[in-house]
């Protein structure tokens, strides 16, 4: 995957910042790009499969096609980082109707959780008892209108919750979802692509 350098503001300052990266736009293929969409808005998998009107065994080259486009294990990872790509919007996404909040004692588990780590491997990171990490990502759920993990990716993205190389080490440090328009080039923006 190339990457294209802007020039821009800095997030914390009007100083200009020269040679900011941003990481380039994958194409996906309609069927992954949907598949992608349906994942961010909580879909389980069977809605995913009825959705996409494939049976199991199709459904799973989908999946690694969108895994490998992003350079993801998990489509809950996958769903965070198509937010910051411009591929997933709020228009595809079921919002919460205010700015979800999150406990300070919550955010570790958010920060594992929007790389896709599993209930185990984000106790084993922090050092929480699992049944701790099962309560915090519940709570975050919640909070964020989340259907699932995927879905709650997507909103802590979409809300600014989270800083965009907390979901995704590729795009610039510090960096919220709402001050990357200004970076954007032709060859990191999603152009037409279909709501």
């Amino acid at each position: 995957m190339s990457a294209t350098t802007s020039s821009a503001t800095s997030p914390s300052s009007s100083s200009p910042v020269s040679d900011v990266v941003l990481p380039d736009v994958p194409e996906l293929a309609p069927a992954v790009l949907e598949l992608l969409r349906v994942t961010a808005a909580g879909a389980t998998h069977e809605e995913v499969k009825d959705h996409l009107d494939v049976t199991p065994h199709e459904l799973g080259p989908l999946i690694r096609q969108l895994g490998n486009a992003f350079a993801v294990q998990s489509h809950v990872h996958a769903s965070g980082v198509g937010v910051l790509h411009g591929l997933v919007t709020a228009e595809h996404v079921p919002m919460p109707g205010t700015v979800p909040q999150v406990h300070p004692e919550d955010e570790p588990v958010l920060l594992a959780a929007l790389r896709g780590a599993t209930a185990a491997d984000i106790s084993d990171v922090t050092g929480l008892p699992t049944g701790q990490v099962e309560a915090a990502l519940t709570r975050l759920q919640e909070a964020c209108g989340g259907r699932n993990r995927a879905h709650l990716t997507a909103v802590a993205v979409l809300t600014d919750l989270v800083t965009c190389d907390a979901a995704d080490p590729r795009f610039p440090a510090g960096l919220r979802l709402s001050q990357l328009a200004p970076l954007r080039t032709p060859a990191n923006a999603a152009t037409d692509v279909p709501a």
